[in-house]
């Protein structure tokens, strides 16, 4: 890239948009252009070429392959921390909660927005 940007200053319809171009942002006539639809606003860019595309696919499947094991692991673990109660519901009153905090287990329901222990 040029280390030199051209800066160009148009009006939009939201206020002033500033633009940076490098030369060598810009396509040359025989390269493949594409457009990105954004509402009103269509943005021009090179489209990739195969070796670009296949860097990419690779580089994707390798971020996959670090995250299949957190992706395979069914459940969320969550970290108790004092005074930060956690709720779930009753298995034996389903129009019930369990709130857990400190560990001491209460069972409740929420009225205007408050915990109220029933039993």
């Amino acid at each position: 890239m040029s280390a030199n940007p051209k800066r160009v200053i148009r009006k939009g319809r939201q206020g002033v948009i500033v633009d940076e171009m490098r030369m060598s942002d810009v396509p040359s006539k025989k390269a493949r252009v594409g457009g990105l639809r954004f509402g009103s606003a269509v943005v021009k860019v090179r489209k990739a070429d195969t070796r670009e595309l296949a860097e990419n696919v690779a580089r994707g499947q390798a971020a996959l392959a670090r995250a299949m094991r957190a992706l395979q692991t069914p459940g969320v673990k969550l970290k108790r921390t004092k005074g930060v109660p956690l709720y779930a519901a009753d298995p034996e009153q389903p129009d019930h909660l369990v709130r857990v905090i400190d560990g001491r287990r209460e069972r409740g329901v929420f009225e205007d927005g408050e915990f109220k222990v029933t039993g």
